[in-house]
């Protein structure tokens, strides 16, 4: 960037409190730049619908 301003900032949660934490702080609700939150979880913790989701793109994924 050429005023020496970060356009982009990333978060890493591991627990659903880190999360709710994150959601709930203000500089980060309210930022003036794009966000990417890098959720951490088990592989089986993760909801049907992202399961079903990565099975799919799997499967367009094969070369």
């Amino acid at each position: 960037d050429s005023q020496g301003k970060e356009l982009s900032k990333s978060y890493t949660v591991q627990t659903k409190d880190e999360l709710a934490s994150l959601l709930d702080d203000p500089a980060f609700v309210h930022a003036d730049k794009v966000q990417l939150v890098e959720v951490i979880m088990d592989k089986l913790d993760a909801p049907k619908s992202l399961r079903l989701m990565m099975g799919a793109i799997a499967k367009l994924n094969t070369f």
